[in-house]
This record gives structure tokens, C-alpha cells and sequence, in this order.
């Protein structure tokens, strides 16, 4: 984290000029506070010391002693802003080998050093501002640096590769083949879910038919049973009602007299819908004939469910079938990638 003061200060002969400083109070990922490189301008005394940049992740990273590393800065390359010079943003090479003490600098017969603050002196207000929002720019620059250096090439303490290496083409192309036939086996198994929705679907909507269609059996079933005997059925009265008359052959003059009955076959039309009940609305047999037609009606249904759930069956069995494969395809294709990536996740694409 970066601090800044930013006021306007008067100098001795009277002038204004606008101050910005800097101080480094947290250095977060960075490994220490001192990102701001000086140039030693007088080796005798400090006060005409210039901020020459500000540092990289290489001037962290090589602030030691024991692993010097000469960094020659030109007048010529200088960029003046404000009566404060700049030599240049640092670079990592900068950061990870220059010292962070002005006398261990000089004993080193080093030009530059590390420091945590700087104060800035500008002309005016607007080149002020422009210089105060660089610096934290390119602050912000560094540190992104080093974290891009720490998390992407040092290693911590070495890397083994194994070998030989891969173009990163290639793992790449195969990575893409992955990711297809994973998107492929996705969108197959969606497939499995809406066929066996389907075909469950098309049974439990068969259940309602396929139970009429059982009661509707029955009834025709006893039904006909029933009519069949009725229609078996004989009507008689025995050898019929006898009057017995002596004397004579009539009345007057008794005698014996038979008188014959026939036996009536009412009933037996009302079941059929025979004779005088032919075509009646209301008879068994108009009943009979009405169940046999709803009969007729639901087995057509019926018959109709099992063509329709069985062709959803074989669709199911068909996407089944097609997600076995597609996972197959998936499976080779992960192990087409890893073989090249060991390391390689599939949570990653």
C-alpha cells in the first residue's frame, strides 16, 4: 500500500510549488517496503539524491549484498518531471539485486539504492496530479509483476519436467477435442432424461385406459355368459291346466275337458331384444351391445399405448446407447490430453 501526501508548499525566495510524497507503509506481496530506486548524485551528501524509478519485481528480488549487480544509468536516458528525475520504471532485475541502504550502496560503489518514500516538487498543479497517479501506476505495474513472477516462473525451490516435452499446441488441441466430447455426452445424457420422461409419461398415462379396458372385459364377459342362458332357457307349464267335467259334454250335460296353455316368451325378448322388443334401447341386449362397442373402444386404446410406449422404449434404448458412446468418446479424449498434461484438470476448462 502506497501513501501520498499531496500539498502545496512555499520554497525560500518565495515561489509555490506543488508537493507529492510517497511513502510505501505496506508492501503486501512484495517482499519488502523499498520499491522506490534512488540515484546518487553527490556520495557526499544525500539531499541531491534524485528518485531515479521506481522499482520492479528483478530490484526487489536482487536487493543483496552478496549477488551484486551494476546498473549504469545515463544522463541522456533521463526523463525529467517536475525538478524530480525519473531514469526509468525498474525492471526485475532491478528490484531483485539492488541494495536497500545508500551507505551499502556506496560501499559498493553502487549509483542507485532502495528506498520506501520519495518527495516530489512540480511547478504546478496539473503536472503535479499527472506525476502523483503515474507513480501509483506503475506501482501498481510492479506489483502485478511480481506476483506474475512468483506464481508463473519461480520455482520454489526447482520444477521437474518430464521429457520429452509436448508443444503446447498439441495440448491444446487435444484439450479442445475434450471439451467437445464432453459437451457432446452432456447433451447426450439430456437426451437419456427426456426419452425415459418420455416413455414413464406414456405408461402412467396408458394405466387409466388399460383399467377400463380390464372392467369393461368383465362385464362383457359375464354379460354374455348371462345372455347366453337366457337364451338356453325353455318355458313350460307342465302338460298344462285340466278341467274336469263328468256327465256329460257340456255345462248341461257333464263331461271331461282338457284346456291347454302356451307359455309365454316375454321375458326371454326383453333379454335378446327378440319379437316385440326388437330394437328396444332398454333391453339387456341393447346394454350388451353397448358395453361390447366401449369394449372394442378401449382395446383399440390400449393397443395404441403399447405401440406408442414401446417406440419411446427403443428411443430410450437408442439415447442409452448414444450416451454410452459419447462417454466412451469423452473418456478417450481425457486420456488423450492427460497423457500429454499429466497435471492436467478437467475443472479447468
Amino acid at each position: 500500500m502506497v501513501r501520498q501526501v499531496r500539498r502545496e508548499t512555499f520554497l525560500a525566495d518565495g515561489s509555490v510549488r506543488f508537493e507529492v510524497t510517497n511513502q510505501i507503509i505496506d508492501q503486501g506481496d512484495m517482499p519488502f517496503p523499498h520499491l522506490f530506486v534512488v540515484t546518487i548524485n553527490d556520495a557526499v551528501s544525500p539531499k541531491s539524491d534524485v528518485l531515479a524509478r521506481i522499482a520492479t519485481p528483478v530490484d526487489v528480488r536482487q536487493a543483496d549484498s552478496s549477488s551484486p549487480v551494476y546498473v549504469k544509468v545515463s544522463s541522456s536516458d533521463l526523463i525529467e518531471i517536475g525538478v524530480d528525475t525519473f531514469a526509468r520504471i525498474a525492471n526485475i532485475n532491478d528490484v531483485t539485486k539492488l541494495p536497500r541502504d545508500r551507505v551499502a550502496a556506496q560501499l559498493m560503489g553502487r549509483s542507485e539504492y532502495l528506498t520506501t518514500s520519495f518527495l516530489m516538487l512540480y511547478d504546478n498543479v496539473t503536472t503535479a496530479q499527472a506525476a502523483a497517479q503515474a507513480v501509483i501506476a506503475r506501482l501498481s505495474t510492479l506489483v502485478t509483476e511480481w506476483r506474475a513472477y512468483n506464481t508463473q516462473f519461480a520455482t520454489n525451490p526447482y520444477a521437474d519436467f518430464p521429457l520429452p516435452q509436448v508443444d503446447a499446441s498439441v495440448e491444446a488441441q487435444r484439450t479442445a477435442v475434450y471439451v467437445e466430447k464432453r459437451a457432446a455426452r452432456v447433451s447426450a445424457d439430456d437426451a437419456v432424461t427426456a426419452a425415459q420422461a418420455a416413455k414413464d409419461a406414456c405408461e402412467k398415462g396408458c394405466i387409466a385406459d388399460k383399467t377400463i379396458y380390464d372392467f369393461l372385459s368383465y362385464d362383457v364377459a359375464v354379460m354374455e355368459a348371462a345372455r347366453a342362458t337366457v337364451n338356453g332357457l325353455t318355458e313350460v307349464f307342465g302338460s298344462g291346466p285340466t278341467l274336469n267335467l263328468t256327465g256329460g259334454t257340456s255345462l248341461t250335460s257333464p263331461g271331461t275337458y282338457t284346456i291347454t296353455a302356451t307359455p309365454s316368451t316375454r321375458a326371454k325378448d326383453f333379454v335378446l331384444g327378440a319379437n316385440s322388443y326388437s330394437g328396444n334401447s332398454t333391453t339387456y341386449e341393447a346394454l350388451l351391445i353397448k358395453k361390447r362397442a366401449d369394449l372394442a373402444t378401449y382395446a383399440a386404446k390400449v393397443r395404441a399405448c403399447d405401440v406408442r410406449c414401446a417406440a419411446l422404449g427403443a428411443a430410450l434404448l437408442t439415447a442409452q446407447q448414444a450416451a454410452d458412446a459419447a462417454l466412451a468418446a469423452e473418456q478417450a479424449a481425457l486420456a488423450n490430453v492427460v497423457a500429454v498434461c499429466p497435471t492436467f484438470s478437467p475443472s479447468t476448462v
